[in-house]
């Protein structure tokens, strides 16, 4: 039977079907104009030598061909001419100098792809390592997620910066290159139109230039009815990128949870989900495909007009004797070059709109980085080593109560865990003591320069070498072969060993328990002081699990350890049980079962007071 709860996310479906996207909802054109000029301005100051030399060059060559083309044109005509005035003597010569130019326009372009190539790199990598540096500083990246306040960032750093970058460098020197190409062209022009008598209110008035006005006047007229026409297709290419990402979402998605899908037999429910988000794609293209077809519309239409156009306003001067075959091909290629040129917004519009969608996604991407609430727990240092807590009450996102903590202490040695029902705040309790939880109220002071490890069920296993990945985030390089092999055979992993300089997504070959044991590992190489545990041994049967503490208590006897766990089996290796219950963080007695000359000292815990 055909489920009615929805399979794609409900925003998402919203926004293809009505309305629009954020991006589009927030700041108009000028805003996003203003900030891809900001973005142009970061790089030439970072790259101020090289990438000022490059656009230099970049712009010159475009002057420069325009120059060229000019004089090729001027050429042509004269070849026309003498074809038609039958003097064949000088048009060897002339040919001879339209091939030399030949080979400039050759080796301009030649030039202006390694100037404009170059040029791309190195403005990406400068936007890349700015907007990448922003989302990670402050752990923005994790509170940005938590808060679900911008969709695939991942997709906007690489393929909007290269959208962004890619446009700007192939449209900036089209522009420049356009208003060049009208001073030159606009001259020819005007020298080519005969005076143009007009009568107004019984005043006989000469008007010169007359090609060239009537040009300009086509063209920027032509130039606001493309913009009425396409103005529908930023708004589509906005929504096109948020669906592609969440479709490479959804595919990578099956591609991680392979196992468990072929377990649970879920094939079905993931091909409706996969047909579910393509069908927002296909809705989505269809106002993609009437937009751009409308852009196709407004820019064939002076093709048409500019084929027949020349011919009809030269005709009758033809006909008189006042102008040449040759000076109709000056005036075709001059009224086409002054069109490109005064209406180049039209040529480029499809590219601006691409350019525009970039740059918002981009600009509200940036925006959203600072608008992070401020958190309500003041994180704030501590002198010596122990992290403490003051008045600290957690609270769900929409403010609702969660946990109350008061007078906390853990110092180096401590063995604490925290017991109680789910849902009731534990892990969000040591997202508190990390500083990573902002709702609530209270204070949490920790020392500075002290290295946390924080070891949930399932630990960050990047692609990598098995070294790499225990050795996070330190260098593999930094610790002997030795030291790795010593502690994978404490923890019953030896057949690991030969693999461990292997590359390989470790995530989806290492079983949970595996990957435990190596998250293990990780904190006892990493020398951590604070080692947070969240049921870190869920996977781990109870030899592994002793083997597991009795190493970490053995090779990190300095270090505090804060545990979550239901297991009762768990308690033997913490000297201080604090236990949920009504809203409340509550310290025990130790189990009078658990010898306690076998566990740490209990100094530098304090009670917590129960307010």
């Amino acid at each position: 039977m055909q489920s009615t709860q929805p399979l794609v996310d409900p925003v998402v479906t919203e926004v293809v079907s009505s309305d629009l996207p954020p991006e589009s909802r927030s700041e108009g054109l000028r805003a996003d104009i203003a900030y891809g000029a900001r973005l142009i301005a970061s790089y030439l100051r970072s790259d101020l030598v090289i990438g000022v030399a490059l656009l230099a060059m970049k712009f010159g060559l475009e002057a420069g061909s325009s120059m060229v083309m000019l004089k090729a044109q001027l050429q042509l005509a004269e070849v026309t001419n003498a074809l038609v005035e039958r003097k064949t003597d000088i048009v060897p010569p002339l040919l001879s100098v339209i091939l030399l130019l030949g080979v400039c326009v050759i080796a301009f372009s030649l030039l202006r792809d390694f100037s404009s190539y170059t040029l791309r790199m190195r403005a990406r990598q400068h936007l890349t390592d700015r907007i990448t540096d922003r989302w990670m500083a402050k752990d923005r990246f994790y509170h940005l997620e938590r808060y679900r306040k911008v969709d695939h960032p991942e997709q906007r750093i690489q393929e909007d910066i290269y959208a962004f970058v890619e446009n700007v460098l192939s449209m900036g020197p089209t522009i420049f290159g356009a208003v060049f190409s009208i001073t030159l062209y606009a001259r020819e022009l005007w020298r080519l139109s005969p005076p143009l008598t007009v009568s107004l209110f019984g005043t006989e008035l000469v008007v010169h230039g007359s090609f060239f006005f009537a040009v300009c006047a086509f063209a920027f007229g032509w130039t606001l009815v493309t913009h009425w026409l396409g103005r529908g297709l930023t708004r589509a290419e906005i929504v096109r990128q948020r669906l592609e990402a969440q479709f490479r979402e959804d595919m990578a998605g099956i591609r991680e949870n392979g196992e468990a899908i072929a377990f649970e037999k879920g094939t079905r429910i993931e091909c409706q989900r996969l047909n579910g988000t393509f069908g927002l794609i296909r809705r989505n293209w269809l106002l993609y495909t009437i937009a751009n077809m409308r852009v196709t519309l407004a820019s064939s239409v002076p093709t048409v007009v500019l084929l027949a156009a020349p011919m009809l306003m030269c005709a009758p001067y033809i006909m008189k004797g006042q102008m040449q075959m040759g000076d109709l091909q000056m005036v075709t290629g001059s009224m086409m070059m002054v069109y490109n040129s005064a209406g180049i917004f039209i040529i480029l519009y499809r590219g601006l709109a691409m350019l525009r969608s970039a740059v918002s996604r981009l600009h509200f991407f940036d925006r959203q980085l600072d608008s992070l609430p401020a958190p309500s727990i003041q994180v704030t240092p501590a002198d010596g080593g122990t992290i403490r807590t003051r008045d600290l009450a957690l609270a769900y996102p929409d403010g609702r109560p969660m946990l109350r903590v008061a007078d906390l202490a853990i110092a180096p040695g401590d063995r604490l865990l925290i017991k109680g029902p789910s849902g009731a705040g534990k892990s969000t309790l040591l997202r508190a003591l990390s500083g990573l939880w902002p709702h609530g109220g209270g204070q949490v002071q920790a020392p500075d320069h002290v290295r946390c490890c924080f070891l949930p069920q399932r630990s960050y296993m990047p692609d990598g070498t098995l070294a790499s990945l225990i050795a996070y985030p330190a260098a593999p390089d930094s610790i002997p072969d030795a030291v790795y092999a010593e502690i994978l055979g404490r923890l019953n992993l030896a057949a690991l060993v030969p693999r461990l300089h292997e590359f390989a997504p470790w995530r989806r070959i290492l079983s949970p328990g595996e990957q435990q044991r190596i998250a293990c590992a990780r904190a006892i190489l990493s020398g951590a002081d604070f080692v947070f545990l969240d049921e870190s041994t869920s996977a781990l049967d109870m030899h592994a699990e002793t083997s597991f503490y009795t190493l970490l208590d053995e090779r990190l006897p300095k270090a505090a350890i804060i545990s979550v766990a239901h297991r009762s089996t768990v308690e033997r290796f913490h000297n201080q049980i604090a236990e949920v219950t009504a809203g409340q963080l509550v310290l025990q007695p130790s189990p009078p079962s658990v010898d306690p000359a076998s566990r740490p000292s209990q100094e530098g815990i304090t009670h917590v007071i129960d307010r």
